[in-house]
């Protein structure tokens, strides 16, 4: 794949240097119900939507759920400045449609695909299953629950460097 991301995009970190892709999973490999039932979709939707800062603690919970209180509140307020209620709905539907699916085997370079063992927004068969359909791509599995890459131990760095320095 000559320079470019699978699908939908879905991964947080993604270096590409033509030769060499990172990827720290995001992507799911099917519709958004793999990921929650339409019921909880809506739901959540409708409560980021109608009280944002209600909505946004919720992600908090969702993605960085071992963080402490601190930490989760400057996820919530990190979220909120990034986003008004309507972009941040869109941006959580548009990550329920990611399907990599059809991408996966047209990647051909050497591939990491870096996912969080306990990670609860995008659960680690997705990033198994992912690391399966790019052929060759090594999966490393990360401590943690954290689905911000930028939360928990720092291994996404290390992991990301040892295999970009060979």
């Amino acid at each position: 794949m000559d320079n470019s991301r699978l699908s939908g995009g879905g991964h947080i970190l993604h270096l590409d240097l033509t030769w060499v892709h990172v990827l720290y999973t995001q992507a799911a490999y099917g519709s958004g119900k793999d990921l929650a039932p339409p019921e909880s979709q809506s739901l959540l939707l409708a409560l980021i939507r109608q009280h944002w800062g209600v909505g946004s603690r919720a992600l908090a919970d969702i993605f960085v759920p071992s963080a402490d209180a601190e930490d989760r509140r400057r996820f919530a307020a990190q979220q909120r400045d990034a986003a008004d209620p309507e972009q941040a709905a869109a941006m959580l539907e548009l990550s329920w449609q990611i399907d990599a699916k059809r991408d996966g085997s047209k990647v051909d370079v050497s591939t990491l695909v870096l996912h969080r063992q306990e990670d609860r927004a995008v659960p680690v068969d997705h990033g198994q299953w992912l690391a399966r359909s790019i052929p060759g791509a090594r999966l490393q599995l990360l401590p943690g629950d954290a689905h911000a890459p930028w939360f928990g131990p720092l291994d996404i760095a290390v992991q990301a460097n040892s295999f970009l320095l060979g």
